[in-house]
Parts: C-alpha cells; sequence; structure tokens
C-alpha cells in the first residue's frame, strides 16, 4: 500500500511541475511577442 502511495505522490510532483514549467513557458513567449 505505501509503495502505491508513493508512486502516487512522485506523479503528483511530476505533473505540478510540468504545469507550472508549460505556464512559466507561455508567460515567457507573452513577454517576447510584445
Amino acid at each position: 500500500m505505501t509503495e502505491k502511495v508513493e508512486r502516487e505522490s512522485v506523479l503528483e510532483k511530476r505533473r505540478v511541475h510540468v504545469i507550472i514549467s508549460a505556464k512559466n513557458g507561455f508567460d515567457g513567449e507573452r513577454e517576447v511577442s510584445k
């Protein structure tokens, strides 16, 4: 059981990191296109 919880925690952190990276990337593109 704990192994499954740990794996889901890692996936959750990775997904959050991807979302943050995408958000930062969009903000950067918006600034460049001004």
